[in-house]
């Protein structure tokens, strides 16, 4: 019999900030000047198109099933099947908002090709509900959500200062500041 107690699976390392958060050196130096880095600029672009192609999905899809279900609560003379119709125009409405408002905050930051940065001592938070956790860094007087990955890449309490697209209020780089 083997009295061995079993072993705790390893905590993952830590990943450096430039690896969790995916930007380099370059993008560090532009951010450093105020700007985006083409990098960084192809990034929103794909976003942009991921809204896109959302709201050309959602459209597509809650059109057909809102007509689908207008028509049969018309010809069967279904008040909740034309409600639901209606209802799914109203979705469909909500998609294109929400779709067009993220284009547009990421038109705005590449127009503007400006990065804003925030600085300061870095706080972690971590809210837990039911089984979900989320992770947050509060810095500067503001709160960002962020994967676990980026968020063990960050020293409790460190100073750093941060890069993010204003519109979009994407995290783009951070460094951590010296004298900490």
């Amino acid at each position: 019999m083997n009295d061995a107690m079993p072993t705790q699976p390893a905590q993952p390392r830590a990943l450096s900030l430039a690896q969790a958060l995916g930007f380099s050196e370059q993008d560090l130096d532009a951010n450093h000047g105020g700007r985006l880095s083409e990098a960084q600029m192809n990034r929103l672009r794909r976003l942009q198109r991921r809204s896109l192609i959302g709201i050309a999905a959602g459209m597509v899809f809650n059109g057909l099933a809102a007509a689908v279900f207008i028509y049969l609560g018309a010809s069967s003379e279904s008040p909740v099947l034309t409600v639901i119709g209606m209802g799914l125009t109203v979705v469909n409405a909500m998609i294109v908002g929400v779709g067009g408002a993220t284009f547009m905050r990421a038109q705005h930051d590449l127009r503007a090709g400006e990065v804003a940065a925030l600085e300061g001592k870095l706080i972690h938070t971590i809210r837990v509900n039911r089984r979900k956790r989320t992770y947050m860094i509060d810095i500067a007087g503001e709160r960002l959500v962020i994967p676990r990955e980026v968020f063990t890449a960050f020293d409790e309490g460190s100073a750093y200062r941060l890069y993010r697209s204003p519109a979009t209020r994407i995290l783009l780089s951070a460094e951590k500041l010296q004298g900490n």
